[in-house]
């Protein structure tokens, strides 16, 4: 038996603004990390790896997009886990390789940091 929970998130106003920043980080990380490895690639740089992307955006993070500092380290670096991952199964599909989800494997879980602010309020459903 498959049994799912919904859980519900009650953030104070200031942790749904930390919230908004790190999912708004996260997806302007993993988009534009996706258009410079294509650019790269498109351009036959050797170097056009995720990790090359990283450390291309580390290294121009603190002139172009200061903002990103306002948030945990974490969010960058699993916005650029996640863009490799993606990408290793893209070539995986197009290899013929299918990934195959066993139905007994634990869900990875998300983990958001939480700031010196107070704890977060929850509630869960079905």
């Amino acid at each position: 038996m498959i049994r799912a929970h919904k859980v519900r998130l009650n953030p104070t106003p200031e942790q749904a603004i930390d919230l908004r920043q790190a999912v708004g980080t996260a997806r302007f990380v993993d988009n534009g990390g996706l258009n410079r490895w294509q650019e790269a690639k498109a351009q036959g740089l050797t170097e056009y790896g995720v990790r090359a992307r990283k450390q291309e955006f580390n290294g121009l993070k603190a002139a172009l997009f200061p903002w990103v500092y306002e948030v945990s380290k974490r969010v960058c670096e699993s916005a650029f886990a996640n863009l490799g991952k993606a990408l290793k199964n893209y070539f995986d599909s197009k290899k013929g390789h299918e990934k195959v989800q066993r139905l007994d494997s634990p869900v990875s879980s998300r983990s958001v940091r939480q700031s010196n602010r107070s704890a977060w309020s929850m509630t869960a459903s079905r």
